[in-house]
């Protein structure tokens, strides 16, 4: 379906509009509390902004990503096994 914004542009209704409509109408108000101003002072103070310790933020979060993930996945193959 293809409809014409205000700006006399077609544009076509599919996800990816649909994400640019939620984005451009975002509430910013959710970063703009004392919550986030916490968290970034926190981030400054462990020194999680230099590209040496992202990287090995990163790092750790993939790993523990990839250990849960082949825990969920011998789960899965345990389940199938079991009952298929």
């Amino acid at each position: 379906m293809t409809e014409t914004n205000t700006q006399g542009y077609q544009q076509v209704d599919n996800y990816a509009s649909q994400v640019d409509h939620l984005v451009n109408t975002m509430n910013t108000s959710q970063t703009n509390n004392q919550d986030y101003e916490d968290y970034k002072e926190r981030v400054k103070q462990e020194g999680l902004n230099t590209n040496e310790n992202l990287s090995e933020t990163i790092l750790q979060i993939g790993f523990k990503i990839d250990q849960q993930l082949g825990v969920i996945i011998n789960k899965l193959d345990t389940f199938l096994e079991d009952y298929v």
